[in-house]
C-alpha cells in the first residue's frame, strides 16, 4: 500500500497549519484554538486529494506462440525458447500460451486457423498485469487483434526467417461439369516466397498427364494452363502437385479439383455370377437402350472412389454374403444415395431379406421394409459350441471363443422388434436353461459373456435337449466344429429328426471346419428341409461372421412366394415374390402391387435427395416369369426413366464471377422458373436459366434442388487450406499493424517491461478521511469554547 496526492503543494499549507496548531498549544495552553488550527489542516489536506495506491506485486506477461498451420514448418522453438529464457527486470516474468483456433496451454491439441480473437479469453485475467508478447507470422485478421488486445499493451514479434523455401499450390480452376468428350482446360496458380524454379506434375485420376518446370519471383504468383482432351462419362480428378526441393511445408503441396462429365448414363449391374445374360430381362432393357453404359459385375462396389462417375447402382440377386461388401461399404453406398445416387434393387433369393440385407444402411434408402408387415414374430435358440476345443487361440491373437461370442453378438444385433431369442452353450450338455428375451435388454449380452470354454462336445443329447426346451415353430441356429464324441447312433438322430418336423422346428447347422460329419449326414438324410448346413469352408473360423449373415438371412426366405399372383396393371400373373412392406413416407410410391390379400408392394419408388427403386421380384425365371416381364416392360420404362433422370446428367453449371457464382442452365427443355436451393443457400434468379449466389461455395459438392427436386450435384475443387496458402511473414500485416500503433519486434532487445494498469488497479481516491476529520476537529473545538 501507499499514498499519493493529485495537488502535493496543499500538502505544504497542511504541514504548516499542523506546525502552527504545535505553537498555539504551546502558546496559549487552551485547547479550542489548536483544534481549530487542526480543522484548517485538514481541510488544506483534503484538498490535496489524497489517494491510497497499491503497492507492487509481480508483473506476469503473456508470451503467446502462433502455433497454427502456417507456423507449422517454421520451426522455431529455439527461438522461442530463447525468449522466454531472457533476463526480465526483477518481479517481472513470462506465462507461456499457444494459439491456434482457440488459446490454450503449452502442450496443447493445436489448430489449423489463426484465432487472434481468442486472445481476449486471456487479456481479461487478473493472473496477466503486464504486456501481451505475440509471436506470428501475421496470418490472420489485424481487426480481430485490435480488438482482442489494446494495442498500447500488444507486441508482435516477427519469427526468424525460414531456413528452406515453401511452394503452394494457391488454386486449382476447371470446369465443374461438362458434356462427354468435351476438351477443357486447367488453370493452376502457384506462388513460393523466394525466387525457384518449381517442378510440377499434373495428374488425371492418379496418372500422369503433364509435367514441367515453372520459374516463380519471391512472392509472385504464377499461373500454369494445360489443355486436356474430353473424356467419357465420369467423375474426372486433376490434382497439381509440386515437387520443390526441400520445400519445408507439404501440406501446400497439392490442389485437387474434380470434373462431373456427363454423357451416357453409365450403370454399375450387380448380378451373381453364373447368371443368365441372355435371359435378364432387366439387363436387356437396359443394354436396349443407346443412352445406358452398362458395365456388368459381380461385386458392390467399395469405398467412396468407386462411386465416381457412377449414374446408377443396379444390385440383381446378388446377395450380401456374394458381393463382398462390408457394413461400411453399404453405409457408403446409402450415403451416395443421399447425396443424389440412384440405387435399384431387384430379386427375390439374393435380395431385400432373403439376400442378407436386412438391418443395413442399404434398407434406410428403399422405399420398402426389407421384412413384410404381416411376418410373425420369431424365435430363435443360437446353440453355441463352448466345449475346450474353442479355447484354442486362431491367428491374430484371438481365440475361437471370442469368434463365436462375435458372432452371438451379431446375431442378437439381427433381432427385429418383436423377435425373440437365446443363447446357450452346449458341451456334454446344455450350459444352462432355454429362455427367450428381446434384443433390447441385457439379458442376451449378459449371456453371451458368461460362456467359457471346457469339457467335450456331446452333439446327440445337446440337440435332443434343445428340442425339448423349445416350443414349436422355433429356429434352432447351432455353431459347431461338429467334433462330437458322443457318437451318437443314426436312430437318435432320426428321432431328433422326426421331433423337429413334427413341431416345425427349422434346424441350421454352422459348421467351423470343413471335414463332412457323418452324424450331420444322418440328420439331414433324415430331416429334409428341415435342416439346413452352413459350411465356413477353407476359410475356418475367419468366415464365421460371413457364413452366420448368410444363415440368418436364409430365415428370411419364408418370406418368397412362389405361387401365381394377380398384379393390378399386368395381365399375366407373377410367379414368384419377396414380401416386404411399403414405407408409411410421402416421398414413396408403388405404382404395382399384389391385388388382393397382403398387397404385397411389386414396384416402389422413392425420391429423398437421390432415388431408389424395389422390384420385388426376379428378372429371369421359366416361361410364367418371362411372360410376365413381357407385360410388365412396357410399364417400368417410366419408372427407370424416374431413376435414370439424374444419371450422368448435365443439366446446371456453375461458373466463378467476380462476385460469387452463377448457375446456368444446360439441361433438356426449360429451365425452371424461380429460385434454386442449394447447400451454400438461395440462388436467385436472374433472368431465365441464370441464377446468382453471393460466394463461391466450399466443400466437397454443391446440391442444387429446384422444388425438392435434386438437379444437380456439381463438386467442387479442393483448394489448400487458407493457412496453408502461404507460410512466410505476411508484411502487410506487420505494416499495418505498426501504423495502428502495434509495437513490432524481432527481438527483445528494444523492449522495456512494464506494468499495464487495468481498472481494477487505480488508486482509492480517500479525500473524504481528511474533510470528515476537519469537520470533526472544528466541532470539537467550537464545543471546547462553549464551555
Amino acid at each position: 500500500m501507499g499514498l499519493d496526492f493529485m495537488q502535493p503543494w496543499l500538502v505544504f499549507a497542511a504541514v504548516a497549519l499542523a506546525l502552527g496548531a504545535v505553537g498555539v498549544a504551546v502558546w496559549t495552553r487552551r485547547p479550542a484554538p489548536v483544534l481549530f488550527a487542526l480543522g484548517a489542516a485538514a481541510f488544506f489536506a483534503s484538498g490535496a486529494r489524497p489517494r491510497v495506491t497499491q503497492s507492487d506485486t509481480p508483473v506476469v506477461h503473456a508470451l503467446v506462440v502462433d502455433v497454427s498451420a502456417s507456423m507449422r514448418s517454421r520451426g522455431i522453438d529455439a527461438f522461442v525458447r530463447a525468449i522466454e529464457e531472457s533476463e526480465l527486470p526483477a518481479s517481472h516474468s513470462f506465462r507461456r500460451f499457444e494459439l491456434s483456433d482457440a488459446l490454450r496451454a503449452p502442450g496443447g491439441v493445436r489448430g489449423r486457423d489463426t484465432a487472434y480473437a481468442r486472445l481476449g479469453d486471456m487479456v481479461g485475467a487478473s493472473s496477466i498485469n503486464g504486456e501481451v508478447l505475440l509471436i506470428t507470422d501475421g496470418q490472420g485478421q489485424l481487426d480481430e487483434l485490435q480488438t482482442a488486445v489494446s494495442p498500447a499493451r500488444l507486441i508482435l514479434i516477427r519469427p526468424p526467417a525460414p531456413e528452406y523455401p515453401d511452394a503452394a499450390v494457391l488454386s486449382v480452376e476447371a470446369p465443374t461439369t461438362l458434356p462427354a468428350g468435351t476438351d477443357f482446360s486447367i488453370s493452376a496458380t502457384i506462388a513460393c516466397d523466394r525466387a525457384a524454379d518449381i517442378p510440377w506434375t499434373l495428374l488425371r485420376d492418379g496418372k500422369e498427364a503433364a509435367s514441367g518446370t515453372a520459374s516463380a519471383r519471391a512472392g509472385a504468383p504464377r499461373t500454369i494452363v494445360y489443355a486436356m482432351e474430353g473424356t467419357e462419362a465420369s467423375m474426372l480428378t486433376v490434382t497439381l502437385r509440386l515437387d520443390l526441393p526441400d520445400d519445408r511445408e507439404p501440406g501446400n503441396d497439392e490442389g485437387t479439383t474434380r470434373i462431373f462429365v456427363g454423357g451416357k448414363r453409365r450403370i454399375e449391374y450387380c448380378v451373381p455370377d453364373g447368371f443368365p445374360r441372355e435371359a435378364d430381362a432387366m439387363l436387356q432393357m437396359l443394354l436396349a437402350d443407346e443412352r445406358n453404359d452398362v458395365q456388368v459385375r459381380h461385386d458392390l462396389p467399395r469405398g467412396k472412389a468407386s462411386f465416381r462417375g457412377t449414374g446408377a447402382m443396379f444390385i440383381n440377386n446378388l446377395s450380401l454374403s456374394d458381393s463382398g461388401a462390408t457394413g461400411d461399404d453399404l453405409r457408403e453406398l446409402g450415403d451416395w444415395v443421399k447425396d443424389g445416387g440412384s440405387v435399384v434393387m431387384l430379386g427375390t433369393h439374393g435380395a431385400f431379406g432373403p439376400g442378407g440385407y436386412r438391418g443395413t444402411p442399404l434398407e434406410d434408402v428403399m422405399p420398402v421394409r426389407f421384412r413384410p408387415d404381416d411376418a410373425p414374430p420369431r424365435r430363435t435358440l443360437l446353440l453355441l459350441d463352448v466345449s475346450q476345443s474353442m479355447g484354442d487361440a486362431l491367428p491374430g491373437g484371438e481365440t475361437r471363443l471370442q469368434r463365436l461370442k462375435s458372432a452371438a453378438r451379431q446375431f442378437i444385433a439381427a433381432l427385429g422388434d418383436d423377435d425373440l431369442g437365446a443363447v446357450v452353450g452346449f458341451r456334454e450338455a446344455l450350459t444352462g436353461p432355454v429362455e427367450f428375451h428381446a434384443a433390447g435388454g441385457d439379458v442376451l449380452t449378459d449371456a453371451v459373456q458368461s460362456l467359457w470354454a471346457d469339457g467335450s462336445t456331446h452333439i446327440g443329447s445337446s440337440l435332443s435337449a434343445a428340442l425339448q426346451a423349445v416350443p414349436p415353430e422355433t429356429r434352432i441356429l447351432m455353431i459347431t466344429d461338429g467334433d462330437d464324441v458322443e457318437g451318437a447312433g443314426d436312430d437318435v438322430f432320426r428321432v431328433i429328426a422326426d421331433r423337429a418336423q413334427s413341431s416345425k422346428v427349422q434346424l441350421d447347422i454352422v459348421l467351423t471346419a470343413e471335414a463332412d460329419k457323418p452324424w450331420l449326414s444322418a440328420l439331414m438324410g433324415h430331416g429334409g428341409d428341415s435342416v439346413r448346413k452352413w459350411h465356413v469352408g477353407a476359410d475356418g473360423f475367419d468366415a464365421l461372421l460371413e457364413t452366420l449373415d448368410r444363415a440368418l438371412a436364409g430365415a428370411d426366405r419364408e418370406w418368397i412366394l412362389d405361387s401365381p399372383m394377380e398384379v393390378a396393371g399386368v395381365e399375366s400373373p407373377l410367379p414368384r415374390l419377396v414380401r416386404t412392406s411399403q414405407r408409411d413416407e410421402r416421398s414413396v410410391a408403388v405404382p404395382y402391387r399384389v391385388a388382393g390379400e397382403g398387397n404385397y408392394p411389386v414396384v416402389a419408388k422413392r425420391g429423398i435427395v437421390g432415388r431408389s427403386l424395389a422390384i420385388c421380384t426376379d428378372s429371369w425365371g421359366d416361361e410364367a416369369m418371362v411372360r410376365f416381364w413381357q407385360d410388365l416392360q412396357f410399364a417400368l420404362q417410366s419408372e427407370i426413366d424416374w431413376v435414370l433422370e439424374n444419371a450422368n446428367a448435365v443439366k446446371v453449371v456453375l461458373n466463378r464471377i467476380d462476385e460469387g457464382a452463377e448457375l446456368i442452365w444446360t439441361g433438356e427443355g426449360d429451365a425452371p422458373l424461380g429460385d434454386l436451393a442449394t447447400d451454400a443457400g438461395v440462388a436467385r434468379l436472374d433472368e431465365p436459366g441464370r441464377w446468382l449466389l453471393e460466394e463461391f461455395p466450399g466443400g466437397e459438392s454443391l446440391r442444387v434442388y429446384f422444388s425438392d427436386r435434386l438437379l444437380q450435384n456439381i463438386p467442387l475443387p479442393s483448394p489448400v487450406a487458407r493457412e496453408l496458402r502461404y507460410t512466410g511473414d505476411d508484411a502487410a500485416f506487420f505494416a499495418q499493424a505498426e501504423s495502428a500503433g502495434i509495437r513490432v519486434f524481432s527481438g527483445l532487445a528494444a523492449w522495456a517491461p512494464r506494468r499495464f494498469e487495468t481498472a481494477r488497479s487505480e488508486p482509492l481516491d480517500v479525500t473524504w478521511v481528511p474533510a470528515l476529520l476537519a469537520v470533526l476537529l472544528l466541532l470539537l473545538g467550537f464545543a471546547l469554547r462553549r464551555r
